[in-house]
């Protein structure tokens, strides 16, 4: 160090104290020194004043955002952004004898292409909506409080374990899975279409009715699903559980929850499928994999051997296979307790069921439907239906309750 220079910190430290020493800072600092860049500022100064320059730069800025809102990599931005500032300075007036020239001082610098690279997020969002939904805001998930089946999560998955159907083509099952998530325990049920269709709203309520006569299950205070049309009768599920639990919160809020479109992280099944497929589904024989492409496979884009046995067969490894996930420890909010333990915890502490009689929960996905009564009959979908109270009653309606997905012989 000079003594110069500490001759001048005395002289500063004497005359203002300690804040002299204080190093001051720029008056411009954390502006733009530049419109473009250097070589460019110079190349155009005695053509362009200041207002011109900020015009054509924010020109300039304008086509890389568009460029990167498109999906065009880094490289691809760089070059069109030079072509366009080319163009534009040409325009201006301003063309130097020699094109290398013209390609140095119209070279847009790094520096300002990186600073837009936040407007990925717009490409992506147009593109790719879950991984724009995935990265939305969470909220932090806890159970503490929570009793057995107060909120139940529904889904749908495709079980990638190939299997032979009785007149001998191959295909896959559906898992319709329902999750406690006080206590993370999953009922299931497995449909095996024969057809080319998807499940159907019959499919999953009578899932939905059998998890309603369990004594470890019973009918959910809260249902949260999806939007599909195989969802279509939550929407009857919903008096039905403000009849059965008593209501909590506001008076008529709803107890079925519709999932955001693209937000499967929303729902922790989604998770729980991965898992249980990773974990437990791929030992089964027959097990395809969600990526029959993959180098890996033994047998490259062809299918593996399909499982030995029939549907019901492979319906008890599949139980076999919940009940080892049921003692399973996990961690995060069991805090190392399995479902199972989690689960008895709670009926050590008084928890029972609400179980549901089944011929009065599928009363439930009915329609009320007004119909006149001539010689002691109604007609209903081109049917005459009678019993021996229209035998006797001399009014000229009746009310009668319409299943919505059912095949019926018996009206209510």
């Amino acid at each position: 160090m000079k003594r110069r220079t500490i001759y001048t910190w005395i002289i500063l430290h004497e005359a203002e104290g300690p804040v002299g020493l204080i190093r001051t800072k720029r008056a411009d600092r954390g502006k733009s020194r530049c419109f473009i860049s250097r070589e460019w500022d110079r190349a155009v100064s005695t053509r362009l004043d200041d207002e011109a320059k900020a015009e054509l730069a924010d020109g300039l800025r304008q086509q890389v955002r568009g460029l990167i809102k498109g999906g065009a990599t880094g490289k691809i931005v760089a070059v069109l952004a030079n072509e366009y500032l080319k163009k534009a300075t040409v325009a201006n007036g301003i063309a130097p004898n020699r094109p290398a020239e013209l390609d140095r001082i119209c070279k847009v610098p790094r520096a300002l292409i990186r600073s837009e690279q936040h407007l990925k997020k717009v490409y992506r969002h147009k593109k790719d909506r879950k991984a724009s939904g995935d990265d939305r805001p969470r909220v932090k998930r806890v159970i503490t409080g929570m009793q057995p089946m107060d909120c139940v999560v529904m889904d749908v998955h495709h079980v990638n374990v190939l299997l032979k159907r009785e007149y001998g083509t191959t295909g896959t099952p559906k898992l319709l899975g329902f999750m406690d998530i006080a206590t993370r325990r999953v009922w299931c049920e497995l449909v095996f279409i024969e057809t080319k269709r998807g499940v159907r709203n019959v499919d999953v309520i009578e899932a939905f009715v059998a998890m309603g006569q369990h004594f470890a299950f019973g009918l959910p205070k809260t249902l949260y699903c999806d939007n599909g049309k195989e969802y279509l009768f939550a929407d009857f599920l919903d008096d039905a559980m403000q009849f059965m639990v008593p209501t909590v919160g506001e008076s008529g809020k709803s107890r079925v929850i519709r999932a955001l479109p693209y937000h499967a992280s929303a729902k922790p099944i989604e998770a729980w499928f991965g898992h249980f497929e990773q974990q437990f589904l791929k030992t089964c024989p027959g097990y395809i994999g969600d990526d029959r492409m993959n180098p890996k496979r033994p047998a490259l884009g062809k299918l593996p051997t399909p499982f030995a046995g029939d549907f019901y067969a492979f319906k008890n490894v599949l139980n076999g296979l919940l009940r080892a996930y049921e003692v399973m420890p996990q961690s995060g909010v069991l805090k190392g307790l399995s479902p199972r333990q989690r689960f008895e915890a709670h009926v050590r502490q008084g928890w029972a069921a609400t179980v549901i009689d089944p011929d009065r929960l599928n009363t439930v996905f009915t329609k009320p439907e007004t119909r006149k009564v001539r010689q002691h009959g109604i007609s209903v979908s081109g049917r005459r239906w009678s019993c021996d109270e229209l035998d006797v009653w001399f009014h000229d309606t009746v009310t009668v309750h319409i299943p919505q997905y059912h095949g019926y012989n018996a009206l209510r």
